[in-house]
């Protein structure tokens, strides 16, 4: 178990990437000019356990467009620095 509190707390404004979309990309893509999928959102809720399977925290994210989406710590950014 680790002891760090999660980096990201509710209420920030945050910017996420999945990760997996530029694997899948990078095999099924024959198109050159693929744009990067952000999603921009609010931090509603983290998982209140560190997920040592996956090494990190896991967030629900309230996305612009309405839809509650879910990104792993590594994942996000503040949307103030991006």
């Amino acid at each position: 178990m680790i002891d760090r509190p999660p980096k990201f707390e509710n209420g920030e404004f945050v910017v996420c990437f999945y990760d997996f979309l530029d694997f899948f990309g990078y095999i099924y893509d024959e198109d050159d000019n693929r744009t990067d999928v952000r999603y921009y959102g609010i931090v509603v809720a983290s998982d209140d356990q560190y997920q040592a399977f996956v090494d990190e925290y896991i967030y629900s994210i309230l996305c612009l467009d309405g839809e509650i989406r879910y990104f792993m710590e590594s994942e996000i950014e503040l949307a103030a620095f991006r």
